[in-house]
């Protein structure tokens, strides 16, 4: 891929990170991620989507977005190095380093979104297991060798 099409990608994450953030963040983390819900779940759309108002629909995202990071969580290792590949605004690697004490490489090709991550690892005090990489991650290199890879992605895609 020629130079011209990583400032597009780069443009549209730069471009997309305060509308973003206005619209789904959920305390001081901003992650949520559509597409996982139970057969129950399914069933109560096809049955009451249209009756549904949007605290409702939000209820369900933030529910599913729950449901995606546990997923996440349990396949994790607590001691291990971990690579969050697309790191948007840093949820995913925050959340880890606060619930097991993951140590986090969160990788993204948006300036932006690095200085929305590190606002929010300095507020959630993660400093010491969560670093950010301005990257493409075709160009991406470390000497780490991680335990985990990951990269989930959201709605927006």
């Amino acid at each position: 891929m020629d130079k011209s099409y990583y400032d597009q990608v780069q443009a549209f994450y730069d471009r997309k990170a305060e509308s973003y953030d206005r619209k789904y963040k959920d305390d001081t983390i901003c992650h949520i991620h559509t597409g996982l819900f139970n057969e129950n779940d399914l069933d109560y759309f096809r049955d009451k989507l249209s009756n549904l108002n949007p605290s409702e629909i939000q209820g369900l995202l933030w529910k599913g977005q729950r449901e995606i990071f546990n997923l996440l969580q349990q396949r994790c290792i607590s001691e291990g190095e971990h690579l969050d590949v697309g790191a948007g605004h840093g949820g995913n690697a925050i959340s880890l380093a606060t619930s097991i004490g993951a140590k986090v490489e969160a990788v993204t090709i948006s300036p932006v979104q690095i200085q929305i991550i590190n606002s929010r690892i300095k507020a959630a005090k993660v400093d010491h297991l969560v670093n950010t990489k301005f990257s493409n991650i075709l160009d991406f290199s470390s000497p780490k060798r991680y335990d985990v890879a990951f990269g989930v992605e959201s709605f927006c895609q």
